[in-house]
């Protein structure tokens, strides 16, 4: 027969104090306009480029959230005046962007390597 004493106390449920400990892909979900941040920060930072009207694109990678970084893309695609056609023609920059827990590293068009060439904080505490 059991009695209370024979009992072992129930382990309290470990709450996550760090951001840190948080899945990367439940700190995108529940974070609000996060491509409207980003965006905003490359358009601030860098300027638009010439020509360029609202027209963008922006992509999450699926599969490529390991090691807690989530990686993506956004493009801006603007006319481009074509000295050889003498027309304009659409033209993309793309700015490759990769999304930690407190911080996200973008990386400009001309970027050869692998270190990135702005920083921005994470937008929210988590």
């Amino acid at each position: 027969m059991e009695t209370a004493m024979d009992k072992k106390p129930a382990v309290p449920k470990k709450i996550r104090s760090k951001r840190a400990d948080t899945p990367i892909a439940d700190l995108i979900k529940y974070t609000p306009d996060l491509e409207k941040y980003i965006i905003a920060n490359i358009i601030t930072k860098c300027g638009k480029p010439e020509g360029y009207e609202g027209k963008r694109k922006f992509t999450l990678y699926k599969g490529w959230d390991t090691g807690n970084r989530q990686r993506g893309r956004v493009c801006f695609y603007h006319n481009r005046y074509d000295k050889k056609k003498d027309i304009d023609t659409m033209a993309i920059t793309s700015y490759f962007f990769t999304i930690t827990p407190s911080i996200i590293s973008i990386h400009f068009p001309n970027n050869k390597g692998n270190d990135p060439d702005m920083h921005i904080d994470y937008p929210t505490n988590g």
